[in-house]
C-alpha cells in the first residue's frame, strides 16, 4: 500500500504492455491511495473492522466488474494459480501484519484450490513488520 512499491509495479506493468502493444501503449489503470499513516494506526490500534471499511470503501469492488466490463484481479487469486502451476503446494506469504495475520490472504487461496499457506512465527512477522515500516515505506 505505500507508493514506493507501487510505481515498481507500475513500470513493469507498462514495460509489458509496451513490448507487447509497442508504440506510445500504456495500461488504462485507476489507482487509488490511502494516506498509509491513517490505515497503520488503525491496524495497530486493533480497528480491523474499520480500516476494513475504509478499504471496501476505495474499492468498491462489487460495482467495478459489472460498471467497467472489466475483471477486477484478485491479487491472491491469481499469486495462489501460479504457484500450483509451477508445481507447489505450500507457499510463504510474507506482508504486512495484517496481511500475514488476518484471514483473506491466509485462507482465500485456499478456498478455491488446495494451497497450504505458512507464515512466519510471532517474531518473525515482527521482523517483517519492522523492515517494512521502517526500511521499506
Amino acid at each position: 500500500m505505500s507508493w514506493e512499491s507501487t510505481v515498481t509495479y507500475y513500470q513493469v506493468i507498462n514495460r509489458r504492455v509496451r513490448e507487447v502493444k509497442g508504440g506510445l501503449h500504456s495500461v488504462s489503470l485507476v489507482m487509488y491511495y490511502f494516506d498509509l499513516a491513517k490505515i497503520a494506526e488503525l491496524q495497530h490500534a486493533g480497528e480491523w473492522e474499520e480500516a476494513g471499511l475504509l478499504l471496501n470503501d476505495a474499492a468498491v469492488s462489487d460495482g467495478i466488474e459489472g460498471a467497467t466490463q472489466r475483471p477486477l484481479l484478485q491479487t491472491a487469486d491469481s499469486t495462489a494459480e501460479r504457484i500450483l502451476k509451477a508445481g507447489f503446494k505450500r507457499n510463504g506469504l510474507l506482508g504486512t501484519q495484517f496481511t500475514m495475520e488476518q484471514e483473506f490472504y491466509k485462507a482465500h487461496p485456499t478456498e478455491k484450490v488446495e494451497l497450504e499457506v505458512i507464515i512466519p512465527d510471532e517474531q518473525g512477522r515482527q521482523a517483517v513488520r519492522d523492515v517494512m515500516y521502517t526500511e521499506l515505506a
